[in-house]
C-alpha cells in the first residue's frame, strides 16, 4: 500500500536527528502524501469500521506533523535568547512570528477538517523555526571546558588523557569531537 510506504519513507533515520527533531521538510512531504491517499480512502470507503481505523491514522499524522512544529518552535524561540544584536534579534522575532502564524494557519484548517492542507502549514512552520535555528546556530561558538588535565598543568609523556565537555547551541547534531593538541 502506497500509503504505508510514504508513513514508512517519513522514518527514515537519514531524516532525523533525533527522535522529536527532523532534518528536512521531507518528512512533511511524505506525511502529507500519507494523508491525501488516507482522505481518498475515506471518501471512497462507507465502512464505518475503516473510517474509525482511517480517521485514527490521519489523527496520528496529524500529531506527529504538530509535534514536529512545535518542538521546533520552541528550540527556536529558546535559541533567540542567544542573539543580543537589535537588528539581528528584529529578523530573528519577524522569523519567529511568521513561524506563529502558519502555526496557527494549521489549526484553523484542522478546524475546518482540512486535514491534508493543515500538514503543509506545520511544515511552514517547521521551515520558518528552522531559519532561526540554523543562523543562532551558524553564528555561536561551541564552548569547550577541558577538566583534565587541570589548567597550567604540565607534562612530558607521550599520550595523556583529556576529559571534558562541549556545548553547543544543537549538541543533537555532534556526532564525535575531535582535538588537536600542540
Amino acid at each position: 500500500n502506497q500509503t504505508i510506504e510514504f508513513i514508512k519513507n517519513s522514518t527514515f533515520s537519514s531524516f532525523w536527528w533525533t527522535e522529536d527533531r527532523i532534518k528536512t521538510e521531507h518528512v512533511f512531504k511524505l506525511e502529507k502524501n500519507a494523508a491525501q491517499k488516507i482522505q481518498v480512502l475515506l471518501n471512497r470507503d462507507s465502512d464505518e469500521g475503516n473510517h474509525t481505523l482511517l480517521i485514527s491514522a490521519l489523527i496520528k499524522l496529524i500529531q506527529a506533523d504538530n509535534n514536529l512544529a512545535l518542538i521546533a518552535m520552541e528550540e527556536a524561540n529558546d535559541l533567540s535568547s542567544y542573539i543580543t544584536d537589535p537588528f539581528l534579534l528584529e529578523n530573528i522575532t519577524s522569523e519567529l512570528e511568521k513561524s506563529q502564524k502558519q502555526y496557527d494557519k494549521a489549526w484553523w484548517h484542522i478546524n475546518k477538517r482540512h486535514y491534508v492542507v493543515s500538514i503543509e502549514f506545520f511544515r511552514k512552520a517547521w521551515n520558518h523555526s528552522q531559519q532561526v535555528i540554523l543562523f543562532v546556530d551558524k553564528t555561536t561558538t561551541p564552548e569547550i571546558t577541558i577538566d583534565q588535565p587541570k589548567n597550567g598543568s604540565y607534562t612530558n609523556i607521550p599520550q595523556q588523557t583529556v576529559s571534558g565537555n562541549v556545548s553547543d547551541v544543537r549538541p543533537y547534531t555532534m556526532d564525535i569531537v575531535a582535538f588537536m593538541f600542540n
